[in-house]
This record gives C-alpha cells, sequence and structure tokens, in this order.
C-alpha cells in the first residue's frame, strides 16, 4: 500500500534507496562511504552489541536505542557492522544473514537539531514531501523472499533531545512497527537515551540489549558504556601499528588499561612511536597524527 500511494518523483527515490539498501550503504554528506579494509578492523563491543540483535530473538520492527560515552568508537563498529560483519553470520534461527539489507545515517551535521532535514540533505531528496515513504518502503521485507531477515536503519549522531526531533522519532517508530525493519539510533548523550528508551513504555523502542547491563528496563537502563576489554585494544594497537610495539607484545602492553577508549589507546601509542621516530625521517611523515588534550595545552 505504501509503495502504490508514492508520489511518481518518489517512486524513483524508491529504486535509489532500494540500491543503498542492498548495497548496505553509509550515507556521509551525500557521498557513500566505502567499506572499511577487513584487516584493519577488530570486532569491538559496539558490533558484538549489533549482532545480538540478530543472534537473540528480538521482536521485527522495533527501535532500538544505542548509548555509549564518546570516543568509543561508535561510527566506526556500526559502519564495519554494517559494510562487512552482516553478511557473514547466522541469526537465531540458523538463517544467514548474507541477503540482509540495510543503510546508515552520519556525519557531524547529524547533530544540529533537525534530524530528519539533515537526512534529507545528505540523501539528495529534492522537493519531494514523500521521500520518507519511500525510505520505509525500501526497508520492508520483500513478499518475494520470506528468507531475508529484518533490514537495518542506522542513525549515528543522534544527539539532540530537540521537539522536532521527538516527533520525528515518534513516527519512526510507528513505521518500524508496522513495516518490518529495526532501527538503531545512536546516541553519545545518556539523558536523551534515558528519554527515547521510556517512550512507549518499552513498547516499541528499548535500549539495544547488548548495550545495557543485566536488570535494565525501559524506565531505568543500566548502560554498560560498551567498554572496550584490554586484549581488545592491544589488538586494536597491533593492526594500526604493525610491528612498532613487538616488546610491549611480550610484556602484555602495560602502559594500556581496561576500560580505556580506543582514542585514549591510540593516543599512547602516538606517545611512543614519536620517541622513536624523528620529524625529518620518511616514515614519520606518512602518518597522520592525533594530539592528546594534554599535548595541546599551551
Amino acid at each position: 500500500a505504501i509503495k502504490k500511494a508514492l508520489e511518481p518523483n518518489a517512486s524513483s527515490l524508491l529504486t535509489k534507496f532500494e540500491n543503498m539498501a542492498k548495497k548496505r550503504q553509509v550515507i556521509f554528506d551525500m557521498l557513500p562511504q566505502p567499506p572499511l579494509p577487513p584487516e584493519m578492523t577488530v570486532e569491538s563491543p559496539i558490533v558484538l552489541a549489533l549482532e545480538d540483535l540478530y543472534t537473540s530473538p528480538q521482536p521485527d520492527g522495533r527501535t532500538y536505542v544505542l548509548y555509549a560515552p564518546p570516543t568509543q568508537g561508535k561510527t566506526c563498529g556500526a559502519r564495519y557492522f554494517l559494510q562487512d560483519h552482516l553478511p557473514r553470520f547466522k541469526d537465531s534461527k540458523g538463517r544467514p544473514t548474507t541477503d540482509t539489507q540495510g543503510i546508515m545515517i552520519t556525519g557531524p551535521g547529524a547533530q544540529k537539531e533537525n534530524y530528519f532535514a539533515y537526512m534529507a540533505k545528505i540523501l539528495g531528496v529534492g522537493d519531494c514531501k514523500g521521500w520518507m515513504y519511500s525510505l520505509i518502503a525500501a526497508l520492508m521485507p520483500d513478499p518475494r523472499n520470506p528468507n531475508r531477515l529484518s533490514s537495518i536503519l542506522l542513525l549515528d549522531n543522534f544527539n539532540t533531545a530537540s521537539q522536532d526531533n521527538r516527533y520525528f522519532l515518534e513516527a519512526l517508530i510507528a513505521a518500524s512497527v508496522r513495516c518490518g525493519f529495526y532501527t538503531v539510533v545512536i546516541t553519545q548523550e545518556k539523558e536523551f537515551a534515558n528519554t527515547m528508551s521510556a517512550m512507549n513504555k518499552g513498547m516499541k523502542i528499548a535500549p539495544l540489549p547488548g548495550a545495557v547491563r543485566e536488570g535494565s528496563t525501559y524506565s531505568d537502563p543500566k548502560w554498560n558504556d560498551l567498554v572496550w576489554e584490554k586484549s581488545l585494544l592491544c589488538d586494536m594497537v597491533d593492526l594500526l601499528y604493525p610491528g612498532e610495539f613487538e616488546s610491549d607484545t611480550k610484556s602484555g602492553y602495560t602502559w594500556i588499561t581496561h576500560g580505556m577508549t580506543p582514542t585514549e589507546a591510540c593516543w599512547e601509542a602516538d606517545k611512543r612511536t614519536k620517541k622513536k621516530w624523528l620529524p625529518s625521517t620518511p616514515e614519520r611523515k606518512k602518518r597522520k597524527y592525533t594530539e592528546s588534550p594534554e599535548a595541546q595545552q599551551p
């Protein structure tokens, strides 16, 4: 019924969005982001929390809130999950996720007050007023392929608790339930995450199961902050700095501690590589370094 009711220009958008979903595209300022190289990724807590959406029995068409503090790798983890990890495992019923479809919206502009307007801009919908119906239709289950798992819509940087964003989310929650696709709202604002989780008394929207501790409820979500284990941080450093810390590998990376964010672990690694490399060496010029806040202080 939704597809039949689309405006003529919205029908062309439907084809565009269907292609995006099939390719599991990440949309960032109107440019689809290429998949991350598999050899440069690790299965972070964010990836595993999103995987749990399919490997544990969850109601189709529900909206979930994923909260974690800044610099925990939410954007990278969600992007890797959608583009590379999603087609590589089986769901709770043993069905392969190979053909699972999805779209991710991200970018700095997403933190503005009107997320709906930001989506319209980066999706390039022009003056089409019914573009959201086209997006919903593209994510709906395909009756010709009953074994295809629920599609997923990832909304990253959903950080502003404006009235416009609340209205948009309420409409999207209703659409997800009726049309049978998952929506995951990713935020770094805990109070806003709590507010979203309590909407509809947890019936249509709830905390992402993998992002909360046992005993959590929709009205009192006990967020686990998706903390990285030390072993996972060490694996990440090994990937990003190949061959740089062989002695540290043997000693167990004493300068990496449980609970560090990926950014903090990279800051510590940068400090140690800078001691080894002189600014004039070719190897030093090849790398970009992110200074820690301490190093930026006057």
